[in-house]
């Protein structure tokens, strides 16, 4: 780490740019239809995390979705993405649209 701020590896980088300028974005704190509240999820300004088995299930938007909100917490918690690669979830939202695109062909 370079002072307080992570220093990721550059498929992070390109990731976040990626997320922003394809149609990978989605608004992160609009309710979605298959959400299980009409609410859809909790704001936190320190970014969003989920269970593992939230990904088991989660559709195209719900992943879309977590990666924005992945890139919003770390705008404002230098590190969230790193805890989520960490807690395994970024993998398992990963993996799930590999599975969602699989099962599009």
């Amino acid at each position: 780490m370079d002072g307080h701020f992570p220093e990721y590896h550059p498929v992070i980088n390109r990731f976040w740019k990626l997320i922003y300028e394809t149609s990978a974005f989605i608004a992160p704190y609009d309710p979605l239809p298959e959400d299980p509240t009409p609410v859809g999820i909790p704001f936190r300004v320190m970014g969003v995390s989920f269970p593992l088995d939230y990904f088991s299930a989660a559709t195209v938007d719900q992943v879309r979705r977590y990666l924005v909100l992945c890139t919003r917490g770390e705008r404002f918690c230098d590190g969230h993405i790193g805890a989520e690669i960490d807690s395994g979830a970024f993998l398992a939202a990963l993996r799930r649209l590999r599975e969602l695109r699989a099962s599009m062909s």
